[in-house]
């Protein structure tokens, strides 16, 4: 009988024991002893945001796997970039940590690698773009980012040549109403990786046509989903 209220005893204290029934807390990727940044101080206050970089640093592991040369190359160079906008976005009064995290995760946990195909779906950390091979040879391009510093909106034909793709008119009434006004993106592969750059139409003062005042499409884009070409 005695022993029986001794394991209840025992089993109540452990029911009543700070944490009990929830998970080990959550530890980020870094060493929170050396968090010396107020954004790192944050996230290790955090058990939510702990886990969101701890997933942040499997997923990029496991991408980093998956992608050729020229996909780690530019995958570790979009790390850097994302760490650095982390680090400096507590300076803004409009930035969501949480948010920049998770859109991160997520995008890391989509990568898959291009198998060296255009057409498919491609991602940066705050938009996507998706590349259809049409049947005259040309692709649709259809970008979109929300950044909270200016959204893009971009639908355009690409015509492919070589390892760079550059955005044409696909029809003839698309070239008498140029919604772009002249500007142009090419778009350069680099393994399994695409890098964007915008290009400015004739007009030198004409503000960019498909995104907000501080918005840009121009970056590293990664391989989401690959899609047949034929």
């Amino acid at each position: 009988m005695i022993g029986k209220h001794v394991l209840a005893l025992s089993l109540l204290m452990v029911a009543l024991a700070p944490g009990a029934g929830h998970a080990q807390q959550a530890r980020p990727s870094f060493d929170c002893a050396k968090a010396r940044l107020d954004v790192e101080k944050e996230i290790c206050a955090s058990p939510e945001l702990s886990q969101i970089d701890a997933g942040i640093a499997a997923a990029y592991a496991t991408a980093q796997q998956s992608l050729d040369a020229g996909g780690k190359a530019a995958l570790a160079a979009s790390e850097k970039e994302f760490i650095a906008t982390r680090n400096l976005g507590k300076v803004a009064t409009t930035f969501d940590l949480k948010d920049h995290l998770q859109r991160r995760r997520d995008l890391l946990r989509a990568i898959r690698p291009s198998k060296g195909q255009w057409a498919g779906t491609w991602g940066i950390d705050n938009g996507s773009m998706t590349l259809a091979l049409r049947s005259d040879g040309l692709y649709d391009v259809t970008a979109r980012t929300d950044h909270p510093s200016g959204a893009c909106d971009f639908e355009h034909g690409g015509k492919l040549a070589g390892n760079v793709m550059t955005t044409v008119h696909r029809s003839k009434e698309e070239q008498a109403d140029d919604p772009h006004e002249g500007w142009t993106l090419t778009l350069t592969r680099a393994g399994d990786a695409l890098k964007l750059k915008t290009h400015r139409g004739p007009d030198e003062k004409m503000p960019n046509p498909f995104c907000g005042v501080h918005g840009s499409l121009d970056g590293t884009w990664l391989p989401l989903q690959a899609k047949p070409e034929h």
